[in-house]
């Protein structure tokens, strides 16, 4: 759906049904000229896999962008940044990709390793930085994430924003 700030002027873009077989769609984002949407899930979506789907504003799918997909930022209106489970379940690790929605190619653009593990939440294209959490072992924060500000591409330039210390109580 889209609607305004205030909740008026709603529009239904498209609907899917929930079941076992059907994740049906998650982590939809518009476009930054608001005429595409991309979307997780949909047509071949399963509880293991998560199709990632190009649709227009009418809720039409144009074309599947890549068989797993998670977590879609539109980088420009060419560009796709997500991330791909590198097995056959989103609880794997995630590599980050890049996809280029007009040349149809897909490229890695981060390969998680044991010590770093990023993940990317949003992206501001002025100095071309994401906004996520990481996981560094070397820093001692291999339990916890923190909230970073990462540069793309340069992944070892990154500004810790917030430190997340969570506590499980026992009841």
């Amino acid at each position: 759906c889209t609607m305004k700030h205030d909740g008026s002027d709603i529009k239904i873009i498209s609907q899917s049904e929930f079941s076992y077989n059907n994740i049906g769609y998650i982590h939809a984002r518009w476009s930054p000229d608001k005429t595409q949407i991309v979307v997780v899930g949909g047509p071949e979506s399963s509880p293991d896999i998560f199709p990632l789907w190009l649709m227009d504003m009418n809720g039409n799918f144009l074309r599947k962008l890549s068989n797993n997909g998670f977590l879609p930022i539109w980088k420009n209106n060419n560009e796709i940044i997500y991330h791909k489970p590198r097995g056959n379940s989103i609880a794997t690790r995630q590599d980050i990709y890049l996809i280029n929605i007009r040349e149809k190619k897909e490229f890695i653009i981060y390969q998680q390793t044991d010590t770093l593990v990023i993940t990317i939440s949003d992206f501001h294209n002025v100095g071309n930085y994401g906004i996520g959490y990481l996981w560094d072992k070397s820093l001692g924060f291999e339990n916890e994430p923190v909230i970073t500000k990462i540069k793309i591409n340069d992944w070892s330039n990154y500004e810790i924003i917030s430190i997340v210390f969570g506590t499980i109580i026992e009841s």
